[in-house]
């Protein structure tokens, strides 16, 4: 998915992405941060192709679950 950005983003909007991507690998923050990022970036840059994807809401809103951040892992 980062791929269709390759263009538009900027030098510090790529480094961002890539560091909340690693922090997902690690485990420090949720699938759903990225996902949004993205969803967010392909709503900035109107990348159609991204907004009809399943993947990026694959509910409803109204029955997304609920993310919640433990403390202290």
């Amino acid at each position: 998915m980062v791929g269709f950005f390759k263009k538009e983003l900027s030098s510090v909007e790529k480094k961002a992405l890539h560091l909340q991507i690693e922090e997902f690998k690690d485990e420090i923050v949720p699938l759903i941060a990225v996902m949004s990022t993205i969803e967010f970036l392909a709503k900035k840059y109107d990348i159609h192709y991204l907004l009809n994807q399943k993947f990026l809401n694959p509910y409803p809103k109204d029955l997304a679950l609920r993310s919640v951040i433990q403390e202290g892992k």
